[in-house]
């Protein structure tokens, strides 16, 4: 007895996950005993096999565009990278310059156009020069 409780199947969850309409449809089908012949086979309708074959394809195509998105992708990638890699190197440059003594750091350094107060406009003495 203790041997069968620890090979028992854990629960199965309380939530379905949202249906399909194609899973909706062959639900219906399948668990409708009008549909059964003597020998149990399942009568499918003419137009959820059409559904089916439809869905089939769409699958196809899907797995064929994705997997021709990866070779374009993989041809793709090493020709940007050898535009870019330039690119990149140069910037490093740059910023390897640049990072030398910081401007802000000394007290005669500029300030930034930002930080400059603007000049307050004085109101004219006459409108009529509006």
């Amino acid at each position: 007895m203790a041997e069968d409780s620890a090979h028992t199947p854990p629960m199965q969850p309380t939530t379905e996950p949202p249906s399909t309409v194609l899973h909706m449809l062959l639900k219906t089908v399948l668990e409708d005993a009008r549909k059964r012949d003597m020998s149990g086979a399942v009568r499918v309708p003419a137009g959820l096999i059409v559904l089916l074959d439809m869905s089939l394809n769409a699958e196809k195509t899907m797995h064929y565009l994705e997997d021709a998105i990866d070779r374009l992708n993989a041809s793709v990638e090493p020709k940007i990278s050898a535009s870019t890699n330039p690119i990149l190197a140069c910037l490093a440059e740059l910023e390897k310059k640049v990072a030398g003594p910081l401007l802000n750091a000394s007290k005669h350094a500029p300030k930034a156009v930002w930080q400059t107060p603007l000049p307050q406009r004085t109101r004219p003495e006459c409108l009529s020069c509006l």
